[in-house]
């Protein structure tokens, strides 16, 4: 059985509680995300994938980011790429660094040098870099 969203003519408050309900999230993380809006699904049929857009009043923590990913991954599994996109009213680079250690975890198995990166984002100045070491 494929599962879908069908979301043309629902109000902007209803997408979310109809994403929760699909994700089946439970009621305290439906509250603890309940900042979350669903702006939009982009669905590319010829490589069958989906990108859920998601606004936000602020950067999600980690964790909320991870929940989500793996209850959508569960609940779209037909679908074969799955992935959401946040999207903060608000920037803030204060979980920069926990979220670059998260996409090196997630890429290692197809990069096998992404954990040479894991202490090399640096911040200075209110910027971040990526310092690398050349060594032959």
């Amino acid at each position: 059985m494929k599962s879908f969203l069908v979301l043309g003519g629902i109000m902007k408050e209803d997408k979310i509680k109809i994403l929760f309900k699909q994700l089946k999230l439970t009621e305290e993380e439906e509250k603890k995300l309940s900042f979350l809006s669903l702006s939009k699904v982009k669905v590319n049929e010829k490589v069958g994938s989906w990108i859920f857009v998601l606004k936000s009043e602020k950067v999600l923590e980690v964790n909320d980011y991870k929940l989500l990913e793996e209850k959508l991954e569960i609940a779209f599994k037909d679908i074969k790429h799955v992935s959401i996109c946040i999207e903060p009213v608000t920037k803030d680079n204060s979980l920069l660094k926990e979220y670059f250690c998260y996409a090196l975890t997630k890429v290692k198995d197809i990069l096998a040098f992404a954990p040479i990166f894991q202490d090399s984002l640096i911040e200075m100045d209110d910027s971040y870099y990526i310092e690398t070491t050349n060594k032959a």
